[in-house]
């Protein structure tokens, strides 16, 4: 629970729409990486990151264009995770 709650605190995130989606940008500031389920759940695309690891688990997610069924994946700076219709960039 503190990794999410630092993670608020730490993290940028901008969105706008485009087309028939959203992008987003989701900001690393000075870490490395963030694991997949915790991105989920830090843009509020997922109520908790129980949630989110099933979706994950169901092949629900993309990163890069393609399936991701690791639920701590690290997602580092020039990726996209793509989650119903949603982009997030990270940056």
């Amino acid at each position: 629970m503190a990794i999410h709650l630092a993670a608020f605190c730490i993290y940028g995130k901008q969105r706008w729409d485009y087309g028939e989606g959203k992008m987003e940008e989701f900001y690393l500031e000075d870490n490395e990486f963030i694991e997949l389920n915790n991105l989920l759940k830090v843009m509020g695309l997922c109520e908790s990151g129980g949630m989110a690891k099933i979706l994950i688990s169901e092949g629900r997610v993309n990163v890069d264009g393609n399936v991701e069924l690791r639920k701590r994946c690290k997602i580092r700076k020039g990726q996209v995770v793509e989650f119903e219709g949603q982009k997030i960039i990270v940056k």
